[in-house]
């Protein structure tokens, strides 16, 4: 089952290179909404995923995590908070790598605030 991700709102924005007021202007919303989104004190209503992705051109379905182990928003945190803005396909590779990285060492991966959780 699918379930929004904060942490890839946040990504798809900063690979746009906006801010929380542009993507509230992009997506027809106001800046509270988006802030309270990607800190994920609420969850958006379908239509509002839908006009967030619209406006930061990716699907819908690029801002929810699914049930894949694999998948984890943990992932995105990290990269988001650790690199400067990136392409997709690098976002994508990174979220690869450290999976791979947690599948053989077993490691916890670091969250967004340096805390270490399992993935």
């Amino acid at each position: 089952m699918a379930v929004f991700c904060p942490a890839r709102l946040r990504a798809y924005r900063h690979l746009r290179g906006w801010d929380r007021p542009g993507l509230a202007s992009a997506a027809n919303t106001i800046v509270e909404v988006v802030a309270t989104i990607e800190t994920g004190r609420a969850s958006p209503c379908p239509g509002l995923v839908t006009g967030l992705a619209e406006a930061l051109g990716c699907p819908p379905a690029a801002l929810h995590t699914t049930s894949d182990p694999g998948d984890n928003a943990g992932y995105w945190e990290v990269i988001c908070a650790a690199l400067p803005p990136l392409s997709s396909t690098q976002i994508a590779t990174l979220g690869i790598v450290l999976r791979r990285i947690h599948s053989a060492t077993g490691h916890p991966v670091p969250d967004a605030t340096g805390q270490r959780r399992a993935a």
